[in-house]
């Protein structure tokens, strides 16, 4: 686990990533992270990775049966 320090950017705030992660993923300035909302609070992820791609499958079938979904939730 890794804990994120938000900083200050203008109006702004910013997750400072840890040195070892950004080494780890060959992250640099500009490079694009996308983060997805769940139960158990936020996901982080690289765009095009395995775990970007579960995550968006994951929130195309809610949308997609999001009825189905909230029945089965009432069961």
């Amino acid at each position: 686990m890794h804990r994120l320090k938000l900083i200050p950017v203008g109006e702004n705030l910013a997750a400072e990533l840890p040195p070892d992660i950004v080494a780890r993923h060959g992250l640099k300035a500009g490079d694009d992270l996308v983060m997805y909302a769940t139960d158990e609070g936020w996901k982080i992820a690289i765009p095009g990775t395995p775990l970007d791609e579960q995550l968006r499958a994951g929130l195309r079938i809610m949308a997609d049966h999001r009825e189905v979904l909230s029945q089965l939730a009432k069961s």
